[in-house]
């Protein structure tokens, strides 16, 4: 009995530390388990710490780079001006006997003031560009009645004699008040010194080129505020209040009344904001009630100025510069200065003001949008809309300008790699090459125009953007203009084959470095290109159309976009543009709808693409004569939507007149066939190629605008992939397009030049 109950007990003695055991183990687990998942959250806040410091850190360092270009710009400006906004002891003087300790503002009781000399004061913006007589028979009236008025001018004595004995003529009266202020003076300063100065409950401000009804203007203006007593701002009604921004120079106060008080309580919040779009500064400030239209038709008008110097373009362009970099509200910015700038220059065509100013100003706003990634094309458009960029910038004056203004902005290499393409032509950036670029070097990218209008302004851009960077890489030749000297360029050309003769000019163009589709090719570019080295390493614009993904995706989407179903084919045709012609537009030759009922019985086809120059002059230009449309039943289709690479992958067939296009066909063994029906004029004329066209290209060709040849070349084309003649072309024009053509260059490029 005591034996089992021995037993008994030392079982249940080895179960229970079994159990403690067990327990132990899993407390143990759980402790471990508990310090790994502390070790891995204080890990994760560490790491979290350190990116958000990073961050923050790398915030800063921009924030830092942001401000020292608008030190550098706002500096710049300043040495070719001399406009310093800076504090002095002597930014005023003051001319008069009124007795400035008699304020009417001041006193407790002024709203109720019955004595309209002592309610309605004027303050006059007569500096500067404000010069004229006209305001002082009109305003002579209220001066002699009393009335309060403080001249505000600049502290250069006038050079017109009538001038100054008006005003020396009204300043006889002990109510009058003139100011001179130093050019350094922010408007505002002087604004609400002058509201102080003509010390009344409510501050009329006009310009000396306005005109006032001398009869009826107090009278009017006095019976509008005491019927709207609650009102602070009154506005002429021929200023449209939901488009203030137009309104950006100081004249936009002229003919506006203020409550007196109200807008001296608004001395910190408008004092240091800058010299422009005043107006709506002071309206932002009040609430919608507060604003009253009134019909100022008979009492004032309004005379814009009719010079702007370039101390006030500098200024502007100081005020907008540092703008967009603070505000949230860029679209609206961006506005403002559209307005502004038409100004500006309907002013410069008037007054023939130093253009370079204006150029300084203008191009570094558009620098400033670029770099921001504003809407910079439209931007660029709307420009070239108001300068004729190609004369001015080419100036002495603007020449000196960028020496000085280049290196300011550019005091090292930020980029490895600047990647310049052509609007329309992004072949690059769609590239294979480009995304291994993107991992293994710091990219700056830029589109230009093509066309030529804004040639001289493109030339600007592009040259800030290649200064910044160790290596510039463009699709096409790039005017020398566009580098600075020591710059290193290479050309990814976005031809291939050896076709064409080349439009670049050594004087004018360069390539540098060009990288060229095969063996065959190479020594021929060099020479023909005038480049520095022709590198047979292939093009990097081929390498998508070798994979078959893409390539099936294409297919898929055309299809579906354009309702081609699977079993109907179709050709891409793509022609080029013509040197020479007006327009440079194509002639199709055929009748499209005719055409294209042909090609229905066939179950083909045909979509084209109108070459990126056809469509730079469309836009500029506002003409389509391309020779080209959609046809009525769908089966020729003129193309929006997909790029020529898209295009390419989901055809049966290539056709085309004399594009370099036609190589690509060839990379990926697709049927070619020729359609040209302005031979002799084309190869003998100012374009020129370097083969003996069409006979040495072995694929159909179709010299006359003829439905049935046209189908016939296409159906020819099917069975000439395969012939030795076409192997032969396709080895000799494009032998390194493999596929691995971005692999081989990212490795050049990083053992050659970065």
């Amino acid at each position: 009995m005591f034996s089992l109950f021995k037993k008994t007990t030392e079982t249940e003695n080895k179960s229970k530390n079994e159990i403690k055991k067990a327990v132990d183990t899993e407390a143990q687990k759980k402790a471990e388990n508990d310090a790994k998942k502390k070790a891995e959250a204080d890990a994760k806040k560490k790491a979290e710490a350190k990116k958000k410091a990073e961050a923050e850190a790398l915030k800063k360092a921009e924030l830092e780079k942001a401000n020292k270009e608008i030190t550098n710009m706002t500096d710049f400006i300043d040495e070719m001006t001399g406009v310093k906004v800076v504090e002095s002891k002597n930014q005023f003087l003051i001319s008069s006997s009124l007795d400035l300790n008699d304020s009417v503002i001041a006193s407790g009781d002024s709203d109720n003031v019955q004595d309209v000399t002592k309610k309605i004061g004027f303050v006059v913006l007569g500096y500067g560009n404000f010069a004229s007589t006209n305001l002082f028979d009109s305003i002579m009236p209220y001066a002699k009645a009393g009335h309060h008025v403080v001249f505000l001018l600049d502290n250069k004595k006038s050079t017109d004699e009538s001038f100054d004995k008006k005003l020396d003529k009204i300043n006889q009266f002990k109510n009058v008040v003139i100011v001179r202020a130093q050019d350094n003076v922010f408007d505002f300063k002087k604004i609400l010194l002058g509201v102080k100065l003509a010390s009344c409950v409510y501050t009329v401000f006009v310009s000396l080129k306005d005109k006032l009804n001398p009869r009826s203007f107090i009278t009017i203006v006095n019976s509008v505020i005491t019927e709207n007593a609650s009102k602070k701002c009154f506005i002429p009604n021929d200023i449209d209040l939901y488009e203030l921004k137009k309104y950006w120079g100081f004249s936009s106060l002229s003919g506006s009344l203020f409550n007196s008080r109200a807008l001296l309580e608004l001395n910190d919040s408008l004092i240091e904001q800058g010299n422009y779009w005043s107006l709506e500064k002071i309206i932002k400030n009040c609430s919608a009630e507060e604003v009253f239209s009134y019909d100022n038709e008979f009492v004032f008008n309004r005379y814009p100025l009719n010079k702007i110097t370039s101390l006030e373009i500098a200024g502007l362009g100081k005020e907008i510069i540092c703008g967009l970099k603070k505000s949230e509200d860029t679209d609206n910015l961006l506005k403002k200065l559209w307005y502004s700038v038409q100004d500006l220059y309907a002013n410069y065509e008037l007054s023939k003001i130093q253009r370079f100013f204006l150029f300084a100003m203008v191009s570094y706003v558009m620098y400033l949008c670029e770099r921001n990634s504003f809407d910079t094309e439209t931007w660029k458009e709307k420009f070239n809309k108001i300068f004729d960029f190609g004369v001015p910038l080419k100036a002495k004056e603007t020449q000196r300008m960028l020496n000085v203004f280049l290196p300011i902005l550019f005091q090292k290499k930020d980029n490895d790699l600047f990647i310049v393409e052509n609007v329309g032509m992004s072949d690059i950036k769609n590239s294979k090459f480009f995304e291994l670029a993107q991992q293994n070097f710091k990219i700056d990218y830029q589109l230009k125009r093509s066309n030529f209008d804004y040639y001289d302004f493109n030339n600007m851009i592009i040259k800030m953007h290649s200064k910044s960077s160790k290596l510039t890489i463009a699709s096409g030749s790039l005017n020398r203009n566009m580098l600075s000297e020591g710059d290193r360029h290479l050309t990814l050309w976005h031809g291939l084959g050896w076709m064409k003769k080349t439009v670049v000019k050594p004087d004018k163009f360069t390539v540098g470095d060009i990288v060229c589709s095969s063996e065959y090719c190479a020594p021929r570019y060099k020479e023909h290109f005038f480049a520095s080295n022709a590198l047979p390493l292939g093009s990097v614009q081929t390498d998508k159309l070798f994979d078959d993904t893409f390539r099936k995706e294409c297919n898929r989407v055309i299809r579906e976009t354009h309702g081609i179903s699977e079993d109907a084919k179709i050709i891409f045709f793509a022609p080029t543009f013509r040197i020479g012609k007006k327009h440079h537009y194509y002639d199709f030759g055929m009748d499209i709808n005719a055409l294209a009922e042909e090609l229905a019985k066939n179950n083909v086809y045909l979509i084209t693409k109108k070459h990126h120059v056809f469509e730079s002059l469309m836009r500029d230009k506002g003409i389509d004569a391309s020779g080209v449309y959609t046809s009525d039943n769908k089966h020729f289709i003129v193309d929006e939507h997909f790029d020529f690479n898209q295009l390419i992958c989901a055809c049966d067939a290539f056709a085309t007149d004399y594009s370099s296009g036609m190589y690509y066909a060839f990379a990926i063994d697709v049927p070619v066939f020729l359609y040209a029906i302005d031979v002799d004029e084309y190869v003998h004329g100012p374009n020129g190629l370097e083969i003996e066209y069409p006979k040495s290209v072995p694929v159909p060709f179709v010299g006359e605008p003829s439905i049935q040849k046209f189908m016939q070349a296409y159906k020819d084309s099917l069975n000439s992939v395969n012939t030795a003649e076409y192997k032969a072309y396709k080895k000799d024009n494009v032998g390194a397009c493999d596929g691995h053509v971005g692999e081989r260059l990212v490795d050049f490029i990083r053992n050659n030049y970065v």
